[in-house]
């Protein structure tokens, strides 16, 4: 477990209050908030990127040719697999060899290795029988997940410059990074702080024009994590090995447990989905 918060360490560091701003700002919209996040999670990702800032921000504008509609589809035609929509899973249950998974809906499906892949944070609503070890109960009962994670899309007319803005950490919009230009203006991607009311159009408009004076807003989308019944938080912030590790003949995945890009990353979903893919191998053998 970390030692350190990030506002620990940042206190640590004596910078001026101008330098605060901004070192707090840069951090809190990937913690939630620097009294939450841990120091040693987000060095991780600076170390992941080659240790410099410039290098972070270069790695997070990096993105997969055809988007990742078209990775999940190629991962689809490659597996074969079944997919099920609106199928909430209930519980997961041993008996014997088998394992069976069970939905709202009453379905019921069996195998002999069950991979876990939803967030932590929701694993406390699928009963399971027998239950899962300290360590999974534990962390899925305290939370990995960013507690505040919202991710605004603006369509934003009135300037067409790419604009890369951040805010100190009590900001409405912590973080601003342009996308594509559209025609008479730019699609942004916002994460906001806790002082902004995402449903309030007119609050969202004036939290861009903090940064682009003379933007109007098109539209907005809103994506709040802890209100979203399948995460019930943001990304994983938190380590613990022993969560990786198989549970009778349960393997759990996703990015909130991964090593390398655990948390916000796909990156970290792939790495930990070929680690369960393994673990299931040697399972069912």
């Amino acid at each position: 477990m970390d030692g350190l918060s990030l506002a620990d360490r940042i206190k640590q560091l004596d910078l001026s209050p101008v330098d605060h701003q901004w070192v707090a700002g840069s951090t809190a919209p990937f913690a939630g908030s620097d009294d939450w996040g841990g120091l040693t999670g987000l060095a991780q990702w600076y170390q992941l990127a080659g240790g410099t800032y410039d290098g972070f921000h270069s790695t997070m504008s990096l993105r997969p040719d055809g988007g990742m509609t078209s990775v999940l589809s190629a991962m689809f035609a490659d597996s074969g697999a079944v997919v099920r929509l609106n199928s909430r899973v209930t519980s997961v249950s041993r008996a014997g060899a088998w394992t069976q998974v069970r939905l709202s809906g009453g379905q019921a499906y069996r195998s002999r290795v069950v991979v876990v892949a939803t967030p932590v944070n929701t694993w406390n609503t699928i009963a399971s029988t027998p239950g899962l070890p300290k360590v999974h109960t534990d962390a899925t009962r305290e939370g990995v997940g960013v507690p505040h994670a919202t991710k605004v899309w603006l369509h934003v007319r009135g300037s067409s410059e790419a604009v890369y803005a951040q805010s100190d950490e009590t900001g409405p919009i912590q973080l601003l990074l342009p996308q594509q230009e559209l025609p008479g203006g730019r699609l942004y991607v916002g994460f906001t702080g806790p002082s902004l009311d995402v449903s309030d159009r007119a609050a969202v408009q004036a939290a861009v024009r903090r940064f682009i004076p003379k933007a109007t807003l098109v539209g907005h989308r809103v994506m709040e994590w802890s209100k979203d019944t399948y995460a019930r938080g943001g990304w994983g912030l938190r380590q613990l090995a022993a969560i990786q590790e198989p549970h009778g003949q349960l393997v759990f995945a996703g990015s909130d447990i991964a090593s390398g890009w655990y948390g916000a990353f796909v990156e970290g979903a792939i790495e930990s989905g070929l680690r369960a893919a393994d673990q299931a191998v040697t399972l069912a053998r």
